[in-house]
């Protein structure tokens, strides 16, 4: 669940935003209620909220000097700031510190539910473009381990031309310069049984990883 705190100087409208929506069924969980600024800080480095809804105007550090302080111990915290009409220029203008949104006091319940499923929405987009690079990485990082295996394989079956550096590299997506090594590989003379195939299976997995701490030399990302 996502972590929320709400810091306000007057006590009753901490209480109020807290128990204005239900936070759990949307996925949201309130740690704290704050009434000043140095509290709501503390919150911030103790708990690490997600989103903080805080009121413009509090002893201590107000709403600016709390956004720019928590942005330092973690800016990816995103900020709701709630104000009275006389603040709103103020308001508006704390966006540039990375306010996502602001709401006007008295603070109405489909104001505030609308604001905090916008921000459920960022969140989730987020994720999911994380789980997309994450993927994309993966997907990368396995298929250029398939083409280092096949031309481990290729080298040992198809008597693959070493010496032709520039189509191995176009081959296999690798980054080869000139110079190689050699490498002996004596196959015992046994016959066939599932233990056998089981031995030249450990052996070949030997020698592929013989040959690659080989091109490791020529290439440390092999």
């Amino acid at each position: 669940m996502y972590k929320v705190l709400i810091a306000d100087d007057e006590p009753k409208i901490c209480k109020l935003i807290n128990n204005l929506i239900d936070w759990g069924s949307l996925g949201f969980e309130v740690i704290g209620l704050a009434n000043d600024g140095i509290t709501a800080f503390n919150f911030v480095n103790e708990r690490r909220p997600d989103i903080v809804i805080t009121d413009i105007r509090m002893p201590g550090y107000d709403g600016i000097n709390l956004i720019k302080k928590s942005k330092e111990v973690d800016p990816n915290i995103k900020f709701i700031i709630i104000s009275g009409f006389k603040y709103f220029d103020y308001a508006h203008n704390a966006i540039k510190y990375g306010v996502e949104d602001y709401l006007l006091k008295p603070v109405k319940k489909a104001e505030l539910l609308d604001t905090i499923k916008k921000m459920c929405e960022r969140f989730d987009g987020n994720n999911q473009k994380n789980d997309e690079t994450e993927g994309l990485k993966c997907q990368l990082k396995d298929d250029q381990e398939k083409l280092k295996t096949q031309l481990v394989k290729d080298i040992f079956y198809d008597n693959y031309e070493l010496i032709d550096i520039n189509k191995i590299n176009k081959d296999y997506g690798l980054q080869l310069f000139p110079g190689y090594f050699q490498a002996f590989i004596v196959k015992p003379d046994i016959h066939y049984s599932e233990d056998s195939v089981n031995a030249y299976k450990m052996l070949l997995k030997k020698s592929e990883s013989i040959v690659r701490q080989g091109l490791q030399d020529y290439v440390p990302s092999f």
